[in-house]
């Protein structure tokens, strides 16, 4: 009887552990991908294209198609980071139509959710606010005080929605090839937004 009663109680105490784990895990909202492999790969991409003439500085534009766009990128992914590449086009948006000398208080790519790690490699997760990961074109250092290595930054709900606005408009106002496509997206995706 005596281990009968142990062994009930070493399954509650692991089942306990599994759930709390499991509880744990969603409230800290998705694990970042390797930015730096993002970096290098957008940098590679406009290399490339201004080799062959291009000197715009453009980022990629499938036709204002966010995942299309980013697939684009995506080919330039080291070997052994192929596998970051679904991460990508499944958990970051991208916004086709931004140059690398656009402002830097825009955003080129942002997580589709909030989270509370400021990069891949994050061991204190759970200490963060639950915010946006975005980025901005040219990679801009972060310039508040919401800092994430690898160029990314980190937005509150209020600055993130303001910011992907003004991204829209800016590419609207400045007339960006497939600016409705890009807008339209993103504009669902803003509009779907909960505070």
């Amino acid at each position: 009887m005596k281990r009968l009663l142990i062994l009930v109680v070493a399954v509650l105490v692991v089942t306990s552990a599994i759930v709390v784990f499991s509880f744990r895990s969603r409230s800290l909202g998705p694990r970042p991908f390797c930015h730096n492999i993002l970096n290098g790969a957008l940098s590679q991409w406009v290399l490339e294209h201004r080799a062959k003439g291009d000197v715009s500085g453009a980022y990629p534009n499938a036709a204002g198609a966010s995942e299309k766009s980013m697939v684009e990128v995506a080919i330039y992914f080291p070997g052994a980071a192929k596998g970051e590449a679904e991460k990508m086009l499944q958990e970051y948006a991208y916004l086709p139509g931004l140059r690398e000398s656009d402002p830097g208080n825009l955003i080129l790519m942002y997580m589709k959710q909030q989270t509370r790690y400021i990069w891949h490699g994050d061991t204190h997760a759970s200490r963060n606010k639950l915010m946006w990961i975005v980025f901005a074109p040219g990679l801009a250092l972060p310039f508040d005080d919401e800092w994430c290595p690898e160029a990314a930054h980190k937005l509150n709900m209020r600055e993130f929605k303001a910011r992907l606005q003004a991204t829209l408009d800016y590419l609207k106002s400045n007339n960006r090839p497939y600016w409705t496509n890009a807008v339209r997206e993103h504009a669902a995706f803003l509009n779907s937004i909960k505070e």
